[in-house]
């Protein structure tokens, strides 16, 4: 059964991606799919003859460092012939286990949006992602931007508690825009702010100078920097991104100017892609100008909820 799950979800990124090494994807996604398997609460499938052509999973609730503890929702069909009608019959048949902590990352090649949306589950997220050339093509056809009076200095172990302080009281005033959760205890943001601490610490060590403070008269105002993957299975050299303004220099290209930083150094590390989820909706419309693609919805039973526009989002083809 793994193993046909897995096949499935190999044919549907093919749907949307140019996949490197089929091989190299299939023992990849055999893996993440084995960790579900591994907290498996419930399974439903579809068979047409002996072939496999939908397969419904949820799990028991997932602690993770990055989100509170949730449920996760898995949608793995025939991306030829999505059965539908049989999806939707078992949402509404499990509907009653989902409670309010289960989410979906739906591929944006299902046509379930609805089937979603009728079980009581709202977007809450969007994955995007996009090749480093194309935003950096995008943002050279934008007007220069002027940010004099601030630098972008690489950052150092010394602005690590700045940067995890900044983070905590941001998402502690929007906490939709965070990790899942609007009421997160001290002891599961001390989980978050341990991995995010892990995370940075590594990155500098590694010397890859890709991450950045804005400083303005020796003053932190910001954070922003890339996350490299080398050699992903999936997706070749990729990178997160992660951007973090204070309110006073929100709304001013400084933003834009950081992408721009980011995606120059991408570039010269070799990276070919970006990618990474967002809820904040003046990302998703700067998304839109830099080239990102659409890489899947994600979808929790509690809001709050992007706006309903965010379903306008450009799907791109191919990546």
């Amino acid at each position: 059964m793994l193993d046909e799950a897995t096949a499935l979800f190999v044919r549907t990124l093919s749907k949307r991606l140019d996949l490197r090494s089929a091989t190299a994807a299939t023992q990849f996604l055999n893996t993440h799919l084995a960790a579900r398997w591994e907290i498996l609460d419930r399974v439903e499938t579809l068979r047409r003859g002996p072939e496999l052509k939908g397969v419904l999973l949820l799990t028991h609730v997932d602690d993770r460092p990055y989100r509170s503890p949730e449920r996760e929702l898995v949608l793995l069909a025939d991306p030829e012939d999505v059965p539908v009608e049989w999806i939707a019959s078992k949402l509404a048949e499990l509907e009653p286990l989902f409670g309010e902590d289960t989410y979906c990352v739906l591929e944006p090649v299902y046509p379930l949006v609805p089937q979603l949306r009728a079980a009581g589950f709202g977007l809450a997220k969007l994955a995007l992602g996009g090749r480093v050339r194309d935003v950096l093509g995008a943002l050279d056809r934008r007007a220069p931007l002027d940010v004099d009076g601030l630098e972008f200095a690489q950052m150092v172990v010394e602005d690590v508690d700045f940067v995890i302080a900044q983070r905590s009281e941001f998402f502690r005033l929007r906490p939709e825009l965070g990790f899942g959760s609007l009421d997160l205890t001290t002891e599961q943001q001390a989980k978050i702010d341990a991995a995010v601490r892990d995370s940075l610490l590594k990155r500098l060590a590694e010397g890859l100078e890709c991450s950045w403070v804005i400083r303005s008269g020796g003053e932190r105002l910001g954070a922003f920097g890339l996350s490299p993957y080398f050699d992903h299975p999936i997706y070749g050299n990729v990178a997160g991104i992660d951007v973090m303004l204070e309110p006073e220099i929100q709304g001013n290209g400084v933003g834009r100017a950081a992408y721009a930083t980011m995606m120059k150094r991408a570039a010269e590390l070799q990276i070919e892609n970006i990618r990474g989820t967002t809820s904040n909706p003046a990302v998703v419309h700067m998304a839109v100008g830099m080239n990102r693609q659409l890489n899947g919805w994600f979808f929790r039973r509690r809001g709050p909820y992007l706006p309903a526009t965010a379903f306008d989002y450009p799907h791109v083809a191919r990546s």
